[in-house]
């Protein structure tokens, strides 16, 4: 994830997937909410890059962005701050 923090927009760089694997991203707020969901497919290299607007969908805070495919889940921490 990158910026970490960020002020709302960041890229999301997901790898170590299968070749064309789908994928299901999720975001939950510190509470556990979900308040983002997605779904995309990763290169023949296992390897996908998503830049993501998050406008206003996304208030100050902590954040835990899930990835998970078939065989992998992969976890990270978002901070935004405005």
């Amino acid at each position: 994830i990158y910026p970490n923090p960020t002020r709302g927009d960041f890229n999301l760089s997901i790898s170590n997937f299968a070749p064309s694997e789908n994928i299901s991203i999720a975001i939950f707020n510190i509470t556990g909410q979900l308040v983002f969901s997605s779904s995309c497919s990763v290169n023949n290299r296992g390897v996908k890059d998503i830049a993501i607007n998050s406008g206003n969908l996304l208030q100050p805070g902590n954040y835990f962005i899930v990835a998970q495919g078939s065989s992998i889940v992969a976890k990270a921490k978002l901070i935004i701050c405005r």
